[in-house]
């Protein structure tokens, strides 16, 4: 009897420890998804609030709790100022991530306790807050402008004599906002009654050394060229200006190859390039960014006149007006380049100077790579033009009339002689190659017309408009044929017929 009484008492008991533990545990995952009772946040109480609305009760309480203005404080000077207009705000989430874990992180019988003091004693949450630093970086700013000094970067300037000085950089006085952003946070997360942060300075470096433009090693002009252009022409002029004005100021480190296209970019109606007259298949029309291979030309002979190697370099199909024959560098975007290297032990710097119909480019570098230059050229072959006949019916039967003198081909090469430290040696540039440019005969198919003088007339060709006709009809260059060529520099003396 006695046995059977001891077995159904232990049953009863696993039952019962049964039921307890299951109790426990769907009350636990009940309370999982709820703020424990007791919870509060700043004194509101958050007790049985499931997350979402636990989020918004908290976001709440931000206003009020942000109210007290904070004050910052340097020496004897002082700024009040709202928390909020500082970039400060409560974290509603993590906070209320913080509300459900309470109470429910140990184990059955110690989450069990922890209830039961919690629902006591109550617990009220420490703030967390969130800072939105660049909020928080231009209100300081604003309010402690007159503590600041910003550094200076240092320079480099370009004189009228053409050397190169150094403008020194400047050491900085600045806000600490890591200290001040950390401070802040401490003393309003700590519920401060008047919540009070004390700023420091700091120095701070420029971002450009002195000793960094030193390094550059810039101090003299290595060479320049200018070459001449109609500035009636405006487009044309607009787009040298808009080319030289991409290659202003630009700073090449020892070594690196320069690419015109790269610097310059596409020439297209987007980068503020207009019409204006290039060369295609012999002729001249009409292409956004003509007049740009002007300043790839004067480039290109600054960089001859410097000394520096020369990487790409293609000339135009027919000779150019505004530089001598074998001395242009032609470029199209997306297909032809010039490049060349810098192939100092020093930094180089390109000015460009464009006003009064000229456009000049000069290229600053150490004067330890400073030579004399002379740059030659040669025609080595020439290539008879072809005559090409046209029908005219305005002009008389049997009668001819020259519409374009034909010019003839060439090929020139060039070459640099170089003098340095008392030794003078040579080098071969990239050769030229020209075409022949067809001269283009009028041939009359009219009704003959007698030679004699009418009364009040003329006689066929001979009168204002058909010498007009005849002028200006050989073209040698974009948009600057017509023109002279420039005088020669540096000593250069260009070949006959350039």
């Amino acid at each position: 009897m006695k046995y059977k009484t001891a077995i159904t008492g232990g049953l009863i008991g696993v039952f019962l420890a049964t039921g307890l533990l299951f109790f426990m545990g769907a009350t636990q995952a009940s309370d999982s998804q709820k703020v424990l009772e007791g919870v509060s946040f700043i004194g509101q109480n958050l007790s049985g609030l499931e997350r979402e609305s636990g989020i918004k009760e908290i976001a709440s309480l931000e206003k009020d709790y942000l109210s007290t203005p904070v004050i910052l404080e340097y020496q004897d000077r002082a700024w009040q100022i709202a928390p909020a207009s500082l970039g400060v705000s409560l974290d509603a989430e993590k906070i209320m991530e913080k509300a459900l874990k309470v109470g429910k992180e140990g184990s059955f019988i110690d989450n069990w306790r922890e209830k039961s003091r919690i629902r006591t004693n109550g617990v009220d949450l420490v703030p967390v807050l969130k800072l939105d630093r660049e909020m928080f970086d231009h209100g300081l700013d604003n309010l402690t402008a007159d503590l600041i000094i910003l550094p200076v970067d240092a320079g480099f300037a370009v004189t009228k004599a053409d050397t190169v000085e150094i403008i020194p950089g400047r050491e900085g006085v600045l806000v600490d906002k890591e200290k001040a952003a950390r401070d802040l946070l401490s003393v309003l997360e700590n519920n401060r009654v008047v919540p009070r942060v004390e700023l420091s300075l700091k120095k701070a470096q420029p971002d450009v050394t002195t000793e960094e433009v030193r390094e550059y090693g810039l101090d003299t002009l290595l060479g320049s060229y200018t070459t001449r252009f109609d500035a009636s022409v405006t487009d044309r002029a607009f787009n040298v200006r808009v080319a030289a004005g991409a290659l202003d100021n630009l700073l090449v480190p020892p070594g690196k190859e320069t690419s015109f296209n790269k610097v310059v970019g596409p020439r297209s109606s987007e980068a503020g390039y207009k019409n204006a007259k290039v060369i295609v298949n012999n002729e001249l029309v009409d292409g956004l960014g003509g007049g740009v291979c002007q300043v790839s030309t004067t480039l290109y002979n600054a960089v001859l006149m410097s000394g520096l190697e020369v990487v790409t370099r293609k000339n135009h199909s027919l000779p150019v007006a505004y530089a001598p024959a074998g001395r242009d560098a032609t470029v199209a975007y997306d297909y032809i380049d010039f490049v060349f290297r810098n192939n100092t032990d020093k930094y180089l710097y390109i000015k460009t100077y464009t006003g009064g119909g000229k456009v000049t480019v000069k290229i600053y570098g150490n004067s330890q790579a400073r030579k004399d230059i002379i740059i030659k050229t040669k025609t080595v072959e020439t290539y008879d033009y072809k005559v090409v006949y046209e029908p005219d019916p305005t002009l008389a039967k049997g009668t001819q009339k020259v519409k374009k003198e034909g010019v003839k081909g060439a090929k020139i090469i060039a070459s640099r002689i170089i003098e340095e430290n008392g030794a003078s040696r040579l080098e071969s540039l990239p050769a030229s190659l020209y075409n022949p440019q067809n001269q283009i005969v009028l041939v009359g198919t009219g009704e003959s017309v007698s030679p004699v003088r009418q009364a009040g007339g003329t006689a066929p060709g001979s009168g204002p408009d058909s010498r007009k006709n005849g002028q200006n009809e050989q073209v040698t260059g974009e948009a600057g044929a017509g023109q002279e060529p420039p005088p020669p520099q540096g000593g250069i003396v260009p070949p006959s017929g350039a």
